[in-house]
């Protein structure tokens, strides 16, 4: 399981409400690189866009 996994999963217990500020913070901090395809994808599974 990677990055993207590991927070998906920290929604889905209840460990943080938002998924987009992490991912943000990876992407624009960290210079995580993250397809923007991946990014909306990861939104989508978390609920937090419609794709």
């Amino acid at each position: 399981m990677g990055i993207i996994g590991v927070l998906l999963e920290a929604k889905k217990k209840g460990l943080t409400t938002e998924l987009r500020p992490h991912l943000d913070a990876l992407r624009n901090e960290a210079g995580f690189y993250l397809s923007e395809r991946l990014y909306l994808h990861a939104l989508a599974l978390a609920g937090e866009i419609v794709a």
